[in-house]
């Protein structure tokens, strides 16, 4: 009775539980199995991410391309990079690419700590909910694809360095023909200053800076023939172009000089008191308007009595110098595909991902975690329900040995009664 008033001790506690230790045991371990499974494989799949980190390395200052286009990468998750490294990887084919696109992806740049020399001082991480892929696989296929669109970008500015060139056809006058070829060589030039000396293709930079020097001399002796002879290529076609031009000119000029009346009759009225204006401003103002239009006047004298000229003495170029002026486009063809080729060389050796470790989860419990927690759950719920099991068993045990001694005592008369008739 005094151990009852005090309560149960925690010896009293663990033989309760135990006296149904297998039931204890038994529903431990099915909790156990159970809740790694739903850990495990239910939250993680809801809840976790791949993670894959990594740094762009490339000509430049890393937040410019070589063409002076800023570089966003943000624009690695656009959906057009996503679809392209779909079409390039036929196991993705299942991706919904407009999930991905509403922010089940996500790109965070971050500080290198640890950064090493190739200026990967910036890393990049990309997050995935694991729910949109077959496997980890999968994802790190999807991901790298996606890292690589700077690169991409890189060397298909290496492939179209005929910025000018390519127009070359479609012109018709021989000044604008070589015009492109002008700006053509002036472009490979500053291309290839961009490349640094010390790369592994020193050589290649070296010899295209020679030939370039060479394609210069070539080019400007014949731009010095060109405006000697006055040489045009199609004297008909050119005459038609220069009277256009000629027509077009003298409607502009005769603009400028209305205009320019316009403002010298507006400066006489500055001084008049009725005038709605401010005479000091519009003074100033209008001397300035008044000076600009008869410079653009002079100029378009200048240019106009300049084609004229050239109408009344240009003849025909003659078969010696169109072959030259062929021989010459051929030449820089081929200095463009070489300068393509060791930019490419170039860019091969200078821009790439670096990939900061293997591709990983966030957010997903691991396995041994998993069992542990549902091993602690397990056990608790089991002993709380071999601890209720017990106490209630227990209690029907110590309500039948109580009973036991009032049903002895009414027994006795009976038999002391049963004895006393025997006897007589």
């Amino acid at each position: 009775m005094e151990e009852e008033k005090e309560g149960k001790t925690f010896g009293d506690i663990v033989r309760t539980i135990f006296t149904f230790k297998w039931l204890v045991i038994g529903l431990a371990l099915f909790i156990t199995v159970a809740g790694t499974l739903v850990i495990y494989f239910g939250l993680n799949s809801m809840n976790a991410s791949y993670v894959r980190s990594f740094s762009v390395v490339m000509p430049g200052n890393g937040t410019t391309y070589p063409d002076n286009t800023p570089f966003s990468y943000r624009n690695i998750l656009s959906l057009e990079n996503m679809e392209r490294v779909k079409n390039e990887n036929e196991e993705l084919e299942y991706l919904d690419l407009n999930e991905l696109v509403d922010g089940a992806m996500s790109i965070e740049r971050e500080e290198n700590e640890n950064a090493g020399a190739e200026r990967d001082d910036i890393v990049y991480v990309v997050k995935v909910k694991t729910t949109f892929f077959h496997s980890i696989k999968d994802a790190q296929t999807f991901i790298d694809g996606l890292s690589q669109m700077p690169v991409n970008y890189v060397m298909e500015l290496a492939a179209n360095k005929d910025v000018y060139l390519r127009n070359y056809d479609n012109v018709k006058l021989l000044e604008d023909k070589v015009d492109i070829l002008v700006n053509q060589h002036k472009y490979l030039i500053d291309e290839i200053a961009k490349i640094d000396s010390t790369s592994g293709n020193s050589p290649s930079r070296t010899n295209l800076i020679t030939k370039l020097d060479t394609f210069g001399k070539e080019l400007t002796a014949l731009q010095e023939k060109m405006r000697r002879e006055h040489y045009v290529l199609d004297s008909d076609y050119t005459k038609s172009v220069y009277d256009n031009m000629i027509t077009n000119l003298t409607n502009e000029k005769k603009q400028l000089e209305e205009a320019l009346k316009l403002a010298y009759g507006m400066f006489e009225d500055a001084d008049n008191p009725s005038a709605n204006i401010q005479p000091t401003e519009s003074m100033v103002q209008l001397s300035k308007d008044i000076a600009e239009l008869s410079a653009e006047i002079e100029v378009y004298n200048s240019y106009y009595s300049d084609i004229g000229s050239r109408v009344s003495i240009m003849k025909e170029a003659d078969e010696n110098f169109k072959a030259d002026l062929s021989e010459l486009h051929d030449n820089l063809s081929a200095i463009v595909a070489e300068c393509q080729k060791t930019i490419a060389d170039y860019y091969n050796l200078t821009t790439f991902v670096n990939y900061t470790g293997k591709i990983d989860y966030d957010g997903r419990i691991n396995l041994l975690l998993s069992v542990l927690i549902s091993l602690v759950i397990g056990l608790v719920v089991a002993a709380i329900v071999g601890y209720i099991v017990g106490a209630v068993s227990n209690g029907k045990k110590a309500a039948a040995q109580t009973s036991a001694p009032d049903e002895s005592s009414a027994e006795e008369p009976v038999n002391e009664h049963l004895e006393e008739s025997e006897n007589k």
